[in-house]
């Protein structure tokens, strides 16, 4: 038990993981609010809008409240983690020579004569309104 420590009980490791999803603020948005699909993109600012919107909404931070540089890193850390987790190693595959910061971002016209912004590929926004419908469309164009 001192090199492989004490294995902890079926019901103890389901309680932890219940804990730490209800603790997990972006755990619980991206369940309610995106899709992970491989044909799907979404704009960076409209995702980090949309989670901003719902951290208010949900009382995970006050009215106003943004992202702040450290927080942004580390939400795009997880949307990478999200995406690789959930599309597995294929889709990977096609970011393969980019360094890691520019894993799984693409770039998409919200319309068409448009500016192109920055995208998360296999990104699909559901609008507030439809949270739990995996063909809702937030971002017409986009996704």
């Amino acid at each position: 038990w001192q090199r492989q420590g004490i294995d902890k009980p079926p019901a103890l490791r389901a309680s932890t993981a219940r804990y730490r999803s209800d603790n997990d603020p972006a755990a619980q948005f991206f369940t309610s609010r995106v899709r992970f699909r491989a044909d799907a993109s979404t704009a960076k600012r409209d995702l980090r809008a949309a989670y901003e919107a719902w951290q208010i909404r949900d009382g995970e931070a006050k009215h106003g409240a943004t992202l702040n540089a450290r927080e942004t890193r580390e939400f795009s850390a997880r949307v990478r983690a999200e995406i690789h987790a959930a599309l597995g190693d294929s889709f990977t595959q096609r970011w393969a020579n980019k360094a890691p910061e520019h894993i799984y971002k693409t770039t998409v016209k919200p319309y068409a004569g448009a500016t192109p912004v920055e995208a998360w590929a296999g990104v699909h926004l559901l609008s507030e309104a439809a949270e739990t419908d995996a063909d809702a469309d937030a971002s017409p164009g986009l996704n």
